[in-house]
């Protein structure tokens, strides 16, 4: 989401089937912290004779198997949007109350300072704030601590909505969705911490509630490519 700018694009989860011949997928896996796979080509699995390799994911997803596939081994695919729907996770009542509060606070408080120095370019600001030029009454220097103080108040609420809704996730899971909403976020610059932490708590039921929402999934049509 980040790396590719996809950050306010509409995702989907697939359940794929595919369809494959006896001998035509590597024995065991490959392991990724010794041979690249990621970055597999048609004619790499040509010259190996094969339709689909196994692999252990150091990149994307840390420590999971993952498989690369010609694209006509998929037959069909069923799909749903994301966030899935009706498996939000229960909302915690007044639990980020005070972090709604001291964000709208800390906001208000940027906001004035911003538009005292809003005249001065943004990179100058810079200068002034690390003390590289002159800054009159210290305004730069309020503007950026308040900005950065508006920061920090962010981090803490997703910090909090991830020990609260995702309870059962591994903290390096927990820093990638982190992460993942995070752009969404850069995508969405008005959104406000109310709408994103709805936002977050309907995202978490992927992984919250990962057996309902692969039911969901296995309940939708299935698109047959073989006609496409």
């Amino acid at each position: 989401m980040h790396d590719e700018h996809d950050g306010g694009s509409q995702f989907y989860l697939y359940r794929v089937a595919i369809r494959l011949q006896p001998g035509r997928i590597n024995p065991g896996y490959r392991d990724e912290n010794h041979d690249e796979a990621a970055q597999l080509s048609i004619s790499d699995l040509d010259s190996d004779d094969l339709d689909a390799v196994r692999y252990l994911n150091v990149h994307e997803g840390t420590g999971v198997l993952s498989l690369a596939i010609r694209p006509e081994t998929i037959d069909a695919v069923q799909r749903i949007a994301i966030p899935p729907h009706d498996l939000t996770l229960p909302l915690i009542p007044h639990l980020l109350d005070r972090d709604f509060k001291d964000l709208a606070h800390a906001k208000g408080e940027m906001e004035a300072a911003q538009a005292k120095v809003e005249s001065i370019p943004h990179s100058r600001r810079r200068m002034m704030y690390f003390g590289v030029y002159d800054d009159p009454g210290g305004l730069a220097k309020k503007a950026g601590d308040l900005e950065h103080r508006y920061i920090d108040l962010w981090h803490q609420l997703e910090c909090r909505l991830a020990e609260n809704y995702l309870p059962g996730v591994s903290p390096s899971i927990q820093r990638d969705f982190n992460e993942a909403m995070a752009s969404w976020k850069s995508a969405n610059p008005t959104v406000e911490p109310e709408e994103f932490a709805s936002r977050y708590r309907s995202m978490t039921a992927l992984l919250e509630r990962s057996v309902d929402v692969i039911g969901q999934v296995s309940r939708q049509p299935w698109r047959d490519l073989r006609a496409s």
